[in-house]
């Protein structure tokens, strides 16, 4: 794990933050939905490596556990064409599952992720990963495929903050109760 606790200057933005600004596709704030109950924020890397759906499929297996636990999921991805993100997440039976599109990277920019550096793109763990999914380079990304996500907390009664940068290869770090 990595700057867990993490918190941006103006979490929640009074000068025009992503958090009020941008919306899902069910035209939602993610202020909005944060009023609901607190939301668990997976910022992707790019859709369409095969890295990613790794992720996916993780969100995917972990998606009732999380729900069940009082968090509401929110997948932020970096795709203009909500219809191609759709498809992406279809097979993980994620495409219900609140998404917001950032092509510009706003959010991830907000919340501090950083673009992988080269030891990170083709270090130890990275080419671990792909040995062991057998997927060197990617498919078709959609996005910065150099964007590093992450998970981000959002509760009503506390700043928003990093939960965990996840490491190449390794499991996002999903929160539990939001208590």
């Amino acid at each position: 794990m990595f700057r867990e606790g993490l918190r941006p200057p103006d979490p929640w933005g009074e000068n025009g933050s992503p958090l009020e600004r941008l919306r899902t596709q069910d035209d939602m704030t993610v202020a909005s939905l944060v009023e609901l109950g607190p939301v668990c924020i997976v910022l992707l890397p790019a859709l369409g490596k095969r890295t990613t759906r790794a992720v996916l499929q993780q969100m995917a297996s972990e998606r009732a556990r999380i729900e069940e636990s009082g968090w509401r999921l929110l997948l932020v991805h970096m795709a203009s064409d909500d219809a191609r993100a759709k498809a992406e997440l279809a097979p993980f039976n994620l495409a219900y599952v609140a998404r917001l599109a950032d092509p510009e990277r706003e959010m991830y920019e907000h919340f501090g992720m950083k673009r992988a550096t080269l030891a990170q793109r083709w270090g130890v763990d990275a080419v671990k990963a792909a040995w062991s999914s057998r997927s060197f380079g990617s498919d078709e990304p959609v996005g910065d495929p150099d964007q590093l996500g992450g998970v981000v907390q959002c509760r009503s009664d506390a700043d928003p903050h990093v939960w965990s940068v996840p490491v190449a290869g390794k499991p996002y770090e999903l929160p539990g109760s939001p208590s």
